[in-house]
């Protein structure tokens, strides 16, 4: 064989395969999409939950003022901005949190679409419509269950922190594809890009505690509640770009021949070790 003609290094041809399918999904468009989906999705889901679970009067502004020590003129632009939970009680009634939470499935359907094209499936169809659902519903829980476990962890050590949101983001970037696609892939070829995802995860939390604070705080000075926006739905873009990077390379990386066959031989290898012993 010429020297042209010779397959590529296995590193070369994994970046080469990971390049042309990150490209073909179109990140950035689909990127922007899962964010704004996200954005006009999940926080409404979120100011319900709370109300729901929680009866106290509170602003969702100051809280996130206080979780970010912005200044006093950004918490009251943040205050007005995001309702109290009397106001969203007022606001979101049963028939109005059934239309929220339907019309939020179009999160779950961009997530559908995005998967299925790093995977090389078809998408599901409108007959599984439920699943939609079930997945919105799982990403509000992970999100308030990730808040409550830091927090928690946080008393004890930052390792902890980063064990939990790690395991949660992994659990979630596993079972939602898996649920999504019709668990047409399984949970093993799924798994590594969830790994990937949940080290992002934890990557992007502590990018976020230096990011969002700045970013809240220009908007809001300068744009008021449109600047505090714009600064949410630019960091639902990184976190929407960092799943399609993430899904893609663990998509490439266990559909590769070498990777499919070092994973066969480390199987042997580790089942003679077992059985001899």
């Amino acid at each position: 064989m010429e020297r042209g003609q010779r397959a590529p290094r296995p590193v070369l041809r994994i970046v080469v395969t990971f390049l042309h399918d990150l490209r073909m999904i179109e990140p950035f468009d689909r990127a922007m999409t899962l964010a704004a989906q996200a954005f006009v999705s999940i926080l409404p889901l979120l100011i319900t939950w709370a109300v729901l679970i929680d009866s106290r009067t509170h602003s969702f502004g100051r809280d996130l003022a206080e979780t970010f020590h912005l200044p006093a003129s950004v918490g009251t632009v943040l205050q007005q901005s995001l309702p109290a939970d009397s106001e969203a009680s007022a606001t979101f009634g049963v028939i109005s949190l059934l239309i929220v939470l339907i019309s939020a499935t179009s999160l779950s359907r961009a997530l559908g679409r995005m998967y299925a094209k790093a995977w090389h499936v078809p998408p599901s169809g409108w007959g599984d419509g439920w699943r939609w659902l079930v997945v919105i519903v799982a990403i509000c829980a992970a999100v308030v269950t990730t808040q409550y476990l830091n927090k928690a962890a946080e008393d004890v050590s930052d390792v902890g922190a980063f064990f939990l949101i790690f395991l949660v983001n992994t659990t979630l970037y596993t079972w939602i594809p898996w649920l999504l696609l019709m668990r047409r892939i399984s949970v093993v070829r799924l798994l590594p890009s969830a790994v990937l995802m949940g080290i992002g995860s934890v990557v992007l939390k502590y990018a976020g505690q230096l990011y969002l604070p700045h970013a809240l705080k220009i908007g809001a000075e300068h744009f008021g509640a449109l600047g505090v926006a714009f600064a949410l739905i630019g960091w639902l873009f990184v976190l929407g770009f960092a799943l399609i990077v993430t899904t893609v390379l663990g998509a490439v990386l266990v559909r590769d021949e070498g990777v499919q066959d070092l994973v066969l031989a480390v199987r042997r290898r580790v089942g003679r070790l077992f059985g001899s012993a």
